[in-house]
C-alpha cells in the first residue's frame, strides 16, 4: 500500500514539473528550444533564462533587463540571439523600421526591437548652433545635440577658439533675441577665424577680421569691447560633438538651465 502511494506520488510530481517546464509564455518547453545552442558557459546560461524560460523576447519585464544588462557584461552586447534585430537592410513585414530614416517622424528613431519611438523634445534652450556659419542661430536646421546628451559648461573648458560673450544688458547672463547679447571668435589659432586678433575687443577692420557666431540684429561695432572671455553666464554650456573637450565652430551652444551637465 505505501509503495503505492510512492509511486502516486511520484508521477504526480513528475506531471506537475512536466506542467511547470510547459508553461513558459511561448508554449515551448526550454529543453525543446535550439536558439541558444551557439553559445557556452554564462552565456549560455544567460539566454536560456532569456530566450527560453522567460521568453524575454516577446514577454518583457523588469527581470529581462537585468538578464541583458548581466549579458552584456559577458558578450559585449545586451542583443540576445531571440531579439528582433534590425539593421540587416530589409524592411521586413513585422518591421516598423530598420534605421531611423524608416520612421516617418523626423523626431523618432528606430529602436531595438524594430519600432519607432519619438525621442522627445527638450525643455533647455538652445543659444546657437551652427558657430560662424551665420550671424543667426542656426535653429533648427543646423541642430545635432539630442535630449540626454552631456554638455560641457563653457567658463570650465579651455577656451582655445576664443570664444567671447557680449553681455549687452549687463546683467551676467545670457539674453535671448533682437538686441540681446552676441557671440564671437577671436582667436586666429585655432583655425577657425584666421582673419581675427585676440585682443578682448571686436575687430571689423582692414586689418583684423574677428567672426561672428551670434548677432541677431547686426549690433556689434569695430572695437567693442568684450564683458567676457568666455561666456558670463555659468550655465552656458557646449555639446562637445568630437569630444575633445574644447568649444568647436558649430558644435551647439545651450543654456542648462539646471546646471546637471545635461541637455534636458
Amino acid at each position: 500500500m505505501w509503495k503505492k502511494r510512492g509511486l502516486m506520488t511520484a508521477g504526480l510530481c513528475l506531471c506537475a514539473s512536466a506542467f511547470v517546464y510547459a508553461q513558459t509564455p511561448d508554449g515551448q518547453t526550454p529543453a525543446l528550444e535550439t536558439v541558444c545552442s551557439g553559445l557556452s558557459g554564462a552565456a549560455f546560461g544567460l539566454c536560456n533564462a532569456y530566450c527560453e524560460a522567460q521568453d524575454c523576447d516577446v514577454h518583457d519585464r523588469p527581470s529581462c533587463d537585468q538578464l541583458r544588462a548581466n549579458f552584456a557584461r559577458v558578450t559585449g552586447s545586451p542583443v540576445f540571439p531571440c531579439d528582433p534585430r534590425c539593421g540587416d537592410g530589409i524592411l521586413d513585414p513585422d518591421e516598423e523600421c530598420e534605421t531611423d530614416a524608416d520612421c516617418p517622424n523626423p523626431r523618432s528613431v528606430c529602436q531595438r526591437d524594430c519600432t519607432c519611438s519619438e525621442v522627445p523634445e527638450c525643455e533647455e534652450p538652445i543659444i546657437d548652433a551652427d558657430g560662424t556659419a551665420s550671424p543667426g542661430d542656426g535653429i533648427p536646421g543646423a541642430v545635432e545635440v539630442q535630449c540626454g546628451d552631456p554638455v560641457l559648461s563653457l567658463q570650465a573648458a579651455p577656451n582655445f577658439a576664443g570664444l567671447d560673450h557680449f553681455d549687452n544688458d549687463g546683467n551676467n547672463a545670457w539674453t535671448f533675441g533682437l538686441g540681446g547679447d552676441d557671440l564671437h571668435l577671436e582667436d586666429p589659432s585655432a583655425g577657425t577665424c584666421p582673419t581675427a586678433n585676440r585682443n578682448a575687443v571686436y575687430d571689423n577692420n582692414p586689418d583684423f577680421q574677428d567672426c561672428v557666431v551670434l548677432d541677431y540684429d547686426g549690433s556689434l561695432f569695430d572695437q567693442q569691447f568684450v564683458s567676457c572671455d568666455n561666456p558670463c553666464d555659468p550655465l552656458m554650456a557646449f555639446h562637445d560633438f568630437n569630444g575633445n573637450g574644447i568649444y568647436d565652430d558649430g558644435e551647439d551652444i545651450v543654456l542648462d538651465v539646471n546646471g546637471n551637465g545635461i541637455y534636458d
